[in-house]
Order: C-alpha cells, then structure tokens, then sequence
C-alpha cells in the first residue's frame, strides 16, 4: 500500500458568519437588558458560556494555534 501524503492547510473558522453566533450578538444583550428591567438576571455560568461564545475564533480575542 502507498502513503498518500495530505498537507494540511490552516483554515481560520469564521464564527462571525455563522446564523446562531448573528442571532446570539444581535439578540442577547437586549435579552438581558431586559430581564434585568424586571429584576431577573441569568446565572452567572450561562452568561460566562455566551462571553466566551462570543470570543471564540474572533482574532481580536487572541489566537491558539496548535498543531
């Protein structure tokens, strides 16, 4: 049998194009401003996952390239 060599070729993911990451940055910070008008807030680890959701892949967040 013979190795067929693939070269492997960074692709930058893209989360900015993404539908779900459009609806979560347009929607959810008028989604809390809201529950916080009426005195009701997220837990805290449900406001961290969306935070670090919203930086992911973003170049302006930093970038960890691994091999």
């Amino acid at each position: 049998m013979l190795a067929i060599k693939q070269e492997q070729k960074y692709k930058r993911h893209r989360p900015e194009t993404t539908l779900l990451y459009q609806l979560v940055e347009r929607y959810y910070p008028e989604f809390t401003t809201n529950l916080a008008e009426r005195g009701k807030y997220l837990p805290k680890y449900i406001e961290r996952e969306f935070d670090e959701f919203s930086r992911c892949g973003r170049l302006e967040y930093g970038v960890l390239l691994t091999l």
